[in-house]
């Protein structure tokens, strides 16, 4: 059973929530809020660096028109290309807020990829 807080889709959405592509890579270990047609956020506490926001609606598709939706990904790793502390702090509290687990707040650094790597080593 995921630890997380799943509302009944509307009555006129047949299309389970989380959907079965999000389903697939959620483990036993994931914590977040999933609703029809609204941004779902979590994360998986296996990689508390990372949280994802992921939305499935019939009207956002990519340029082949299928994979409904989108996935982003906000991680506190500065090599990582989805380096954004500021946001990922944002969604942590988001998650507290609405009285779910979240991973740990982190300090905010610079994004520029020029400045992310001057303290790495220190």
């Amino acid at each position: 059973m995921l630890d997380i807080a799943v509302p009944d889709p509307p009555d006129d959405e047949p299309e389970s929530y989380p959907s079965e592509s999000v389903q697939k890579l959620l483990k036993p270990s994931s914590v977040g809020a999933f609703a029809p047609e609204k941004p779902n956020i979590w994360w998986v506490r296996d990689r508390p660096s990372e949280i994802y926001m992921t939305m499935i609606t019939k009207e956002m598709v990519n340029e082949t028109g299928g994979q409904h939706g989108f996935w982003t990904t906000f991680s506190t790793n500065p090599k990582s290309a989805n380096y954004d502390p500021a946001n990922f702090n944002r969604l942590s509290r988001w998650l507290e807020s609405q009285g779910i687990e979240a991973p740990p707040q982190v300090p905010v650094g610079s994004r520029r990829l020029g400045t992310r790597f001057k303290n790495w080593h220190k």
